[in-house]
């Protein structure tokens, strides 16, 4: 989105906006994103806000600039405090536009890493007692959800509600149960992303 706004405004820069020149794209282009920060800022009023920005391992170049440029304008600006949260994994900033950004920033004060621990065997047990009281589930099953979803809460909670309308999980008269066949019937989806596409596809 970032990207096509760029895209947009190079090609009317210079049209009567002062400060905006035709002969430096890279100076434009900045100028643009400082703009685009001053507006979010203006948009705070002073108060503690979180900015929350998901799905941003897949952030184009242009949307990281814009995190720089904001990330770096709240740090300046005479405002309430701004947490810009983003939940990221290892593998996702390796070599990436993303990671560098968040490396400059860790380096410049401006970003924190949180480290946030997979779920144990015994979370997993925990968070689906949670989730389907008095279900008894064999120790095979559990192995199962905490190898293939990696120990991520958000994902187990969307992989445990679409086993449950699948039918691998089974309601009794004193709880949960697997299925007879349940064991052979999980099929694990490998992304939250998919596990919601299956969950809308029954609807």
């Amino acid at each position: 989105m970032v990207a096509r706004l760029l895209a947009g405004r190079a090609g009317s820069a210079g049209r009567g906006i002062p400060g905006i020149s035709r002969l430096d794209p890279a100076r434009d282009r900045l100028r643009l994103l400082e703009g685009l920060a001053r507006l979010v800022l203006e948009g705070l009023s002073g108060q503690p806000t979180v900015i929350s920005l998901g799905g941003f391992h897949l952030a184009d170049e242009a949307s990281v600039d814009l995190l720089l440029t904001l990330a770096r304008a709240v740090s300046q600006a005479a405002t309430g405090r701004v947490l810009i949260p983003l939940s990221l994994r290892d593998e996702e900033l390796e070599g990436t536009t993303v990671g560098r950004a968040i490396r400059d920033l860790a380096e410049e004060g401006l970003a924190e890493e949180v480290v946030l621990r997979r779920l144990t065997r015994e979370d997993v047990r925990r968070l689906v007692a949670g989730m389907l009281p008095g279900a008894e589930l064999p120790e095979a099953f559990l192995d199962r959800l905490e190898s293939e979803t990696r120990g991520n809460p958000r994902f187990l909670e969307e992989v445990i509600r679409s086993l449950a309308e699948e039918g691998v999980l089974a309601p009794t008269d004193t709880g949960w149960t697997v299925a007879p066949d349940g064991l052979d019937r999980l099929r694990t989806p490998r992304t939250v992303q998919e596990v919601l596409g299956r969950r809308v596809a029954r609807l």
